[in-house]
């Protein structure tokens, strides 16, 4: 619930807007979430030469950061902004923004509640920034709590050191990661990379009880050993600026004028059969995996072998990620280690390891699995063989686009469909999911095609949402690391006529551009099956 708190909820904007803070970075504010895929897209924010878009920062999925070279400072900036979609799929109408470029007010947005729960009507202001010591809130000097929002440019590229000393309680955030969460027992401490050209999002929670308030946040660059308190130095007030402006954040919310009450008017509205959207915030879709239908068959805790290094458990049920993250839990013969570990929808464990020989069976006890529920699991000693393992996504075929009904099953060995690759030619949903291996520790940058719509996932997260066909690649890159497991997952729905899904993938170097026809699509053997059932 805390987390959910923002001056942005809060103070909601009722039309896009945009200022400039530190002469180099437009920061754009949409009154409802828009989706990752067309926020993060260059093409969509439209200026005159020579300023030029850099890099693209999204928050709360209702802030876009551009970063720009060409701005000059002191002239009137003008900015067209189209083709942004909203979470629901529609498109937001295209607008002409004009703005002057300028370092603009520093500070962080600070909401103070009168009591200790982040509870109830807040006070607004702009704090100078995170160096606050026995502060008078608007509800005074005992039983309060803060929540400090805005964003913070680094002065250079380094690996940096945090600090935070608080009384009492503070959690320190970036990038909606928590960093430091400190009770208030000495400064707690945190090291990181950070990068210059990038605008971070800086968020703090802080609650005070009785007696002395202070909440400091220090920095530095980081050594080989913990930096003394004392050698690390508060962040310059120009680092820091405030998520929403003042004009914004001041204004007093206006209640609603209630309009006369009219008997509504019944009126049926089909959707065309050809045209129902994929809903990207439909909990029931995204709850969908190859894992509930394979529970039905075995419910038992079940072990596998992928790329000769790494073992997949999956078990009937949910367990807890702390359980199922402790190497203890997995024993294996003496010569076996297990080097990292995996843990995806719950229910699927993987074991990256050292010390398996291929072409051999070999055993594992699991032991101390908790489910969800807080029951323990029996220990299962388990045994498999230690191969490459089948290629491929797991594949949920749907009658219709609306991804309802009892799903056909099959293994795709690549995400390179086409017309000919479907059993039916319309109408139709499909769900692909599985387990990604990528060969290097390198930046990769991903094209997808698709007709029709589709939405692309890592990891859980939203990569790539296209809404309706398109032979346009959307693109996106993302750092890999070839000894991580990573969990994919597309939805896919088809419509009439032509039908495909395409997707490449390339190693790529700074703002490189890619074009499709020189890249190749996602090898086969970098996708497994997350069940072999």
């Amino acid at each position: 619930r805390i987390k959910e708190l923002s001056i942005i909820k809060a103070k909601k904007v009722k039309k896009i807007s945009a200022h400039c803070i530190n002469k180099d970075r437009i920061v754009i504010h949409f009154p409802d979430k828009v989706s990752r895929a067309s926020g993060m897209d260059k093409a969509n924010y439209i200026m005159e030469a020579p300023v030029k878009v850099e890099l693209i920062t999204m928050i709360r999925s209702k802030v876009v950061i551009l970063k720009c070279s060409g701005l000059k400072a002191g002239t009137q900036q003008k900015i067209d902004i189209k083709n942004i979609q909203r979470m629901n799929g529609r498109v937001v109408g295209a607008v002409s923004l004009s703005f002057p470029v300028e370092s603009g007010r520093n500070g962080l947005n600070a909401m103070y509640y009168p009591n200790q729960e982040f509870a109830g009507g807040p006070k607004f202001d702009i704090a100078k920034g995170l160096n606050q010591k026995n502060k008078t809130t608007p509800h005074g000097n005992e039983n309060y709590s803060i929540i400090y929002e805005g964003l913070l440019i680094f002065p250079e590229d380094a690996r940096y050191e945090f600090q935070l000393k608080n009384n009492d309680g503070g959690q320190f955030f970036l990038d909606e990661v928590s960093l430091i969460y400190n009770k208030g027992l000495g400064p707690g401490f945190r090291i990181a990379h950070r990068k210059k050209q990038s605008t971070y999002y800086v968020r703090l929670h802080y609650s005070q009880f009785t007696g002395e308030s202070y909440i400091l946040v220090k920095y530095g660059k980081a050594g080989r050993s913990r930096s003394k308190w004392e050698a690390l130095k508060y962040f310059p007030a120009n680092s820091f600026f405030p998520l929403l402006p003042q004009t914004i954040a001041s204004k007093a919310v206006k209640a609603p004028v209630k309009a006369p009450v009219k008997a509504p008017v019944k009126v049926p509205i089909k959707a065309p059969v050809n045209n129902i959207p994929i809903n990207i915030n439909d909990k029931r879709l995204k709850a969908q995996s190859i894992l509930n239908h394979i529970k039905k068959k075995n419910p038992k805790v079940i072990a596998h072998c992928i790329n000769k290094d790494r073992i997949v458990i999956s078990f009937p049920h949910k367990i807890t990620k702390v359980s199922a993250l402790k190497k203890e839990n997995y024993v294996l013969d003496e010569s076996i280690k297990i080097e990292q570990i995996n843990f995806i929808r719950d229910r699927v464990v993987i074991l990256t390891c050292t010390g398996l020989k291929a072409g051999t069976d070999t055993k594992i006890e699991v032991r101390n699995i908790l489910k969800q529920a807080g029951e323990k699991i029996e220990p299962a000693s388990l045994s498999f063989r230690v191969e490459s393992g089948k290629n491929g996504l797991n594949a949920l075929y749907y009658k219709g686009q609306e991804f309802k009904g009892s799903p056909t099953m099959k293994i795709e060995k690549q995400l390179n469909l086409k017309l000919k690759d479907f059993s039916a030619k319309e109408y139709f949903s499909v769900i692909y999911e599985g387990l990604l291996i990528m060969p290097e520790d390198v930046r990769y940058q991903f094209q997808l095609k698709s007709d029709d719509g589709s939405h692309f996932f890592l990891n859980e997260k939203s990569v790539i949402y296209q809404l309706h066909a398109s032979d346009v690649p959307i693109k996106i890159n993302t750092d890999l690391k070839k000894n991580k497991t990573y969990y994919i997952r597309v939805h896919f729905q088809q419509r009439k006529s032509a039908a495909y899904f395409l997707l490449k993938s390339a190693k790529v170097v700074g703002n490189e551009k890619l074009q499709w026809a020189d890249i190749d699509f996602v090898p086969e053997g970098s996708f497994f099956p997350l069940s072999l059932e």
